[in-house]
């Protein structure tokens, strides 16, 4: 049974702007990603930069209730770009009423848009809530994934 919406409007998708910082340092520390909101402007810049990138909000009723980004990159046991979900987050109040639903669809229409052939994930081990809502939406498990920090910061 879904959450019962507390806002008034459908939300809507929209690309993120510096404007949207604080909100999306919450979002982002939901996924155990600390991110300082004085940081977020110029992360958005450089992400900017390149068409490959995308970062997209749910806003509901002036509040920023979501956060999608994702890439497009060559790849070379592909004849066609890959997409990469970067990160997919819903405030814990909003969840429940298909905002992740609307951001995922559409991160997946404009991954088509950019010419790719596939879209990838990961998702932390202990998601296991998440890992069944991808199974549901027809995403495949295929792997591990393994981080190695390098040097500083």
């Amino acid at each position: 049974m879904s959450a019962p919406r507390t806002g008034t409007n459908i939300p809507i998708i929209r690309a993120a702007t510096p404007e949207d910082a604080p909100s999306l340092s919450t979002l982002v520390a939901q996924l155990g990603y600390p991110a300082p909101a004085e940081a977020i402007p110029s992360r958005l810049t450089n992400m900017g930069r390149s068409e490959d990138n995308t970062v997209q909000v749910a806003e509901e009723d002036g509040q920023i209730v979501g956060v999608m980004t994702a890439r497009v990159m060559w790849v070379i046991h592909l004849d066609a770009p890959l997409a990469w979900l970067t990160a997919l987050v819903v405030l814990d109040s909003a969840r429940g009423r298909g905002i992740g639903s609307m951001l995922l669809d559409s991160a997946e229409e404009w991954a088509k848009h950019m010419g790719a052939q596939k879209i990838s994930l990961s998702s932390a081990m202990h998601r296991t809530d998440t890992h069944t809502y991808y199974d549901n939406r027809g995403y495949e498990r295929s792997g591990l994934r393994f981080t190695k920090k390098l040097g500083a910061g």
